[in-house]
């Protein structure tokens, strides 16, 4: 294993990364600074050749260490903690990946000779009956789960939060972004400020929300109405809180981020699955495990609902 700090490529680009950043916007600067780390774990776990710390442009930089880089980061294999719940998407990466490198290339005034990108996979859309499945899963658990389970509030919070991105679209921080006030006094619409991939807060919209969504807000709300009355001072007006002490989230009724969101809906739809699984249900395919799969829906589909499932879930959600 390499001694990064004795890498005067590594030392020359983090100088760089240093120059480069006040000029830059925040989503650039962490951009950079993520490659970087990728590089320094290269470095460290000898993926590049010998010559990757004679000299920035020519040893880390150049085409057959970069090449390296970006297959060993392809595979996943240099991120700074294993993946829990997520699954890995190289050609989103990729991208920001190949810009990176090609700024830092511009600001040395060199040329970047880069491999030809991965082929770009084809992910078939949601169907409607997945997503109707998921809606029934998490809204069927939300009301069958005695009050006393702590899974119990995590799927009422789930069960809103499935039920407002299918009819919106919302992305994960769109949703973190949501305040009670964004939600009209009747539940019939719901206000969604677009935050694009990488991008500041843009145009907002007014979406309506279906009947079935509409329940399990008002759920959601009761609970949520019970969680924050217990915190001193005044209550925040995020929409979706933790739903115990000691959760992900801290205490019971503070806001809670995107990471748990996703998480706790990757844990349900793996349960959803298995169950879908342990049933036999002909024609089922496995409902991806990204919130953000849930956005991309094909609309031409419809197929029968398939039957509940009659049994709580054995661990599909650890509360937050």
């Amino acid at each position: 294993m390499a001694r990064t700090d004795r890498c005067r490529s590594l030392a020359e680009l983090g100088a760089l990364t240093d120059r480069l950043a006040p000029g830059a916007s925040p989503s650039v600067v962490t951009a950079d600074r993520w490659v970087f780390g990728e590089l320094s774990r290269a470095v460290r776990h000898d993926l590049l050749g010998k010559d990757c710390c004679r000299s920035l442009p020519d040893g880390l930089l150049s085409r057959a260490n970069v090449a390296a880089y970006l297959a060993a980061a392809e595979q996943d294999d240099l991120r700074a903690r294993p993946r829990r719940a997520t699954v890995a998407h190289p050609e989103n990466s990729t991208n920001v990946r190949r810009r990176v490198l090609r700024r830092f290339a511009k600001a040395l005034g060199t040329e970047l000779e880069l491999p030809s990108p991965p082929p770009v996979r084809v992910i078939a859309p949601v169907t409607a009956r997945q997503q109707a499945r998921l809606q029934s899963h998490v809204s069927g658990w939300a009301s069958l789960l005695p009050p006393q389970y702590a899974r119990r509030a995590v799927y009422v919070r789930l069960a809103a939060i499935v039920g407002i991105v299918v009819d919106t679209g919302a992305r994960s921080g769109e949703l973190v972004a949501m305040t009670v006030g964004d939600l009209a006094p009747d539940l019939t619409t719901a206000t969604i400020t677009r935050r694009p991939q990488g991008g500041w807060p843009g145009e907002v919209e007014e979406l309506s929300l279906s009947g079935s969504t509409r329940k399990t807000v008002a759920a959601w709300l009761e609970l949520r109405g019970q969680l924050v009355g217990s915190l001193s001072g005044a209550p925040p007006r995020a929409l979706w809180v933790s739903v115990r002490n000691g959760g992900r989230g801290g205490l019971a009724g503070l806001p809670i981020g995107a990471k748990t969101l996703r998480w706790q809906y990757a844990s349900a739809v793996a349960q959803l699955n298995a169950d879908m699984k342990a049933q036999g249900v002909v024609g089922w395919v496995d409902l991806p495990r990204t919130l953000e799969r849930l956005r991309h829906v094909d609309k031409g589909f419809r197929a029968p609902e398939v039957p509940r499932v009659g049994q709580p879930p054995s661990s599909a959600a650890t509360a937050a």
